[in-house]
Formats: C-alpha cells, structure tokens, sequence
C-alpha cells in the first residue's frame, strides 16, 4: 500500500511540475486599416464588434490615422 501512495504521489509530483510548465502566449498585434470612418459612433461600433472576437484583449481605433 506504501509503494502504491508513493507512486502516486510521484506521478502527482511530476504532472504538476512537467504537465503545467507552459510557454507564455506573446501578444500579437494586427493594423486593420478602415476607409468612410468619420465619427465617434463608428469608433465605437468597431471597437465593440473587434472586442467580441476571441483572442482579441485590447482594440485602438483612430479616426486621425484613417
């Protein structure tokens, strides 16, 4: 019964030390350039429809760039 705790215990010990050891995610950037844009209401709108998306934590739109 000894041998058997100790087997899984170490079978516990060595999922939680190799089984989780992951590489961070990088974070990835796209530019998505958008034409006729020419108010707040559109900002809005592109920002909310960009944010639904999975994978997507942060969204900029700037009416001054295009």
């Amino acid at each position: 019964m000894k041998k058997l705790s100790f087997v899984v215990v170490l079978g516990v010990a060595l999922f939680l030390v190799f089984g989780v050891a992951t590489q961070p995610v990088q974070a990835e950037s796209a530019v998505i350039k958008i034409s006729g844009m020419s108010c707040d209401d559109c900002v809005d709108r592109i920002q909310s429809a960009l944010m639904k998306l999975d994978g997507v934590g942060k969204a900029v739109v700037d009416l001054k760039k295009g």
